[in-house]
């Protein structure tokens, strides 16, 4: 019994070693405060939804009012799974993270020394691929990304799915690896564990999925080239797996998609090839390894501050093994061969890079498949499949190892694979200490709260670029969100592997908090408390006492150098009116047709986040209809007008009826809306104007000869504007004119909505005139495009502003 515990008790001590301080410092330090931080608070969250909420699972705690939040980042439920009743039990995010990340190290461990075991049939051999596996340099380069550690899964998978394809076969009859199917009805069993390892493994990552997904399916294809042959025990147990992935797999990828088709997440192929293996990346290890981090550290590059460097160095021990396995018959050697080769090349990416962050411009057969294969514009990082090319190494030494038979084979290769993968001491940081106001927070009922500044406006220790292992280990990006796990109470604000563009819209409107717009827009959402964080830059002016505040806004606490601001509700406002306020296009084009969104004295915050879904139809008597469905995102805000663009395609010449219909989303109950509208097509309106919800808010006369404007916007503007302001006679003569920006050095891009911006501007006048005398037009314009720039003057967009 011991002997058969032995290697299991090994790897948990090599587990505890090899991670060394984790298991000391359990509740105080983590690795870096970046993705341990989102990864823990993912796993409190599902441990706590699952009880309270699990049909809500996905609509996790931030960015309200968008909804399947936590499909912004990874599931990782297999790996939350392992450590729920810890955290059921305890309450501590902290310490439940690090636990499955102690897990993540045995469990990989313990896969791949089964599946070693289970193709060499040496103990001592499966221990060295074991080693060589978990604590590869690839996986000592992800040390903070639990999602991508937790790969123990897989190799469970293979033992099972090898088992299967051999179904069928003569009770008795063994393969060159000396296994039989032991007859019966042992296929439904090992289709069934098949399924089940393999849904662990998907379940950890979305990586993974896929990951194990290619695995799979390049070794059932391996086998039907060595083969030739798929007893139907082998099909109808792969067809049991199938039902069992799909049933659990399809509710809990739907979210995904939906994201993805409501919010456009996803990666570009710029970014595969920024985070895609360059060959120099094979040939670098961890600078903390006890024998290649020195000699490596000249192959040290950096993809900017955002990521360290990928360190694919598969280690000298483990090549050499691995090339001795292929001089023998059996274990699948050429399999597991072929199995590494693949990976390296999809690690590669969609174009061949040799020197890191320098491609060649050669592609790769990666290219075909992100353009074809659903799922792959999903992965960020190519080099990620790397993890294959480690498990298959790994394998292939264990047969190598396996046909030495002296005693001091495998502890002399256990040895090597320490020296060359080991990192003595972990380097961890302590967590950051948690604000004076949870303790409140955790107080109150749930309710909607928000933290300022804004995660990302949050002041961040200055790093140099060649260093974003530190900047990681010092990110406050995720401060906030880790400590919501005291409280889970619901914010806006948030950060995940995926940030929302919608989010930009919100932390310009909050820029100018407690401004009477942006506590509109706070009340909309449902935002009860407000937490200021005096003590930061971005939030000085927020700390003095005599900070005026508009209606609806009362400081509730103060706490050191916290302020808690608790905002009244306010009654919902209507829905706003929609109106086309233009009736001539250009033919056979694509336009963005402008929509004019006005409200009454409320403003109106649209909940749930999705685009609102436009059916624009073009019908003239005679002609068949030409029908169009567009998505179109809603403003955060309109608060008295707002202008949404449609970009849709314009009919040939002629007069036509442009109906357009559609939902307000987020409401209990749909609102539809429908617009029908003569619509003149004519080669002359080629030139459309931009409607701005701009107003003049005053102008008045300085002196005889100066005038100053103010200006106000109702939305975020997309383009740097200018305007030309003109002192017309009598008869509409221009008399004197100064074009410039309308704001004196802010730039219109720059403006934040609800806002006032103000210049003065002189004039030339005619002498014994003053500014008085004549009629002040104005005019804002495009100056990069050279198009008109209609203003709201309060009922309607026109072309021009004139004041008497």
């Amino acid at each position: 019994m011991f002997r058969r515990a032995l290697p299991f008790l090994t790897l948990l001590f090599f587990t505890l070693l090899l991670t060394w301080p984790t298991a000391a410092t359990l509740t105080t330090h983590v690795v870096d405060r970046q993705d341990p931080l989102l990864n823990g608070w993912i796993m409190a969250w599902e441990a706590r939804q699952l009880l309270v909420d699990p049909l809500h699972l996905y609509d996790a705690n931030i960015f309200f009012p968008l909804r399947n939040t936590l499909a912004f980042s990874e599931i990782l439920l297999s790996t939350s799974a392992l450590v729920m009743p810890l955290q059921w039990f305890t309450d501590d995010a902290l310490l439940s993270y690090n636990v499955a990340f102690l897990l993540s190290f045995f469990t990989t461990a313990l896969g791949a020394y089964l599946l070693a075991l289970y193709l060499s049939g040496r103990r001592d051999a499966a221990l060295v691929a074991a080693v060589a596996f978990a604590w590869s340099p690839y996986r000592m380069g992800h040390l903070s990304q639990v999602q991508l550690l937790a790969f123990g899964w897989l190799p469970m998978a293979l033992i099972y799915l090898d088992r299967l394809l051999r179904s069928g076969k003569v009770k008795g009859k063994s393969d060159d690896n000396g296994k039989d199917d032991g007859g019966g009805l042992g296929w439904v069993r090992d289709g069934f564990l098949f399924g089940g390892f393999f849904l662990l493994q998907a379940l950890a990552s979305f990586y993974a999925a896929l990951f194990s997904a290619m695995a799979c399916v390049f070794y059932v294809g391996a086998w039907l080239v060595w083969q030739r042959r798929l007893a139907w025990q082998s099909v109808a147990g792969a067809a049991l797996a199938a039902l069992l992935v799909l049933l659990v797999m399809v509710p809990l990828v739907l979210p995904y998609f939906e994201v993805q088709r409501t919010l456009g997440a996803g990666w570009t192929l710029a970014q595969n090839e920024q985070f895609s293996a360059s060959l120099q990346a094979y040939g670098y290890a961890p600078e903390g390894t006890v024998l290649w981090g020195a000699l490596t550290r000249p192959l040290h590059y950096v993809y900017g501050p955002c990521c360290p460097p990928d360190t694919l160095f598969p280690g000298l021990t483990v090549l050499v093994l691995g090339g001795l396995a292929l001089r023998y018959r059996g274990g699948r050697r050429g399999l597991w061969l072929g199995l590494a080769l693949l990976a390296f090349l999809l690690s590669l990416g969609p174009t061949l890079t040799l020197q890191a962050t320098k491609p060649t411009g050669i592609a790769l057969p990666y290219r075909w498949l992100w353009e074809v294969v659903p799922g792959f514009n999903a992965i960020r990082a190519p080099v990620r499949w790397a993890v294959l090319v480690t498990l298959a190494l790994s394998m292939l030494a264990a047969l190598g190892l396996a046909r030495f038979r002296g005693r001091w084979a495998a502890p002399l290769a256990l040895a090597l694979v320490l020296l060359e993968f080991a990192v003595f001491p972990l380097r961890l940081v302590p967590m950051p200490e948690p604000p004076a106001s949870l303790g409140w927070l955790d107080e109150q009922p749930p309710s909607r709260f928000l933290e300022l500044p804004l995660v990302a406006d949050r002041a961040q220790p200055r790093i140099p670029e060649d260093q974003p292992r530190l900047a990681w280990e010092q990110s406050r990006l995720l401060e906030a969100q880790f400590f919501s796990t005291y409280h889970w109470h619901t914010t806006p604000d948030g950060y995940s592997g995926y940030v929302p563009v919608r989010h930009g819209d919100f932390a310009r409107e909050m820029q100018t908090f407690p401004s009477e717009r942006s506590v509109a827009l706070l009340q909309g959402l449902g935002v009860r408390y407000v937490v200021v964080h005096a003590d930061e830059p971005a939030a000085q002016h927020l700390a003095s006492a005599a900070l005026p505040l508009p209606d609806g806004i009362n400081e509730v606490a103060h706490f050191e150098a916290e302020r808690v601001f608790e905002i009244a509700s306010s009654p919902a406002a209507p829905l706003p009116e929609i109106q086309l306020p233009l009736d001539r296009l250009p033919p056979q084009q694509r336009v963005d047709l402008p929509l004019r969104l006005t409200t009454s004295e409320l403003s109106y915050v649209p909940l749930g986040g999705e685009p609102m879904t436009v059916m624009v139809e073009w019908r003239q008597e005679g002609q068949p209809s030409s029908i169009q469905q567009l998505s179109v995102p809603l403003p955060m805000i309109v608060d008295e007008v707002a202008v949404l663009s449609l970009p849709l395609q314009t009919p040939p010449p002629g007069d036509w009826r442009l109906v357009l219909s559609g939902a307000y989303p987020g409401q209990e109950q749909p609102h539809e809306w429908r617009l029908e509208q003569p619509m003149h097509i004519a080669a002359d309106a080629s030139t459309l104007p931009d409607l701005l919800p701009v107003r003049l808010v005053r102008a008045q006369a300085l002196d005889t000869t100066t005038v100053e404007l103010t200006w106000q916007s109702h939305q975020p503007l997309a383009r740097y504007y200018s305007l030309s302001a003109r002192l017309l006679a009598a008869d509409g003569s221009v008399i004197a004119q100064q074009d410039g920006v309308p704001a004196g050095v802010e730039g219109t891009l720059s403006w934040l909505p609800g806002e006032r911006y103000s210049a003065t501007w002189h004039f030339n006048l005619p002498p014994g005139s003053t500014v008085s005398d004549y009629r002040l037009a104005l005019l804002w314009y495009d100056p990069e495009r050279g198009t008109p720039a209609w203003l709201w003057d309060g009922t309607r967009f026109v072309e021009q502003l004139e004041i008497p």
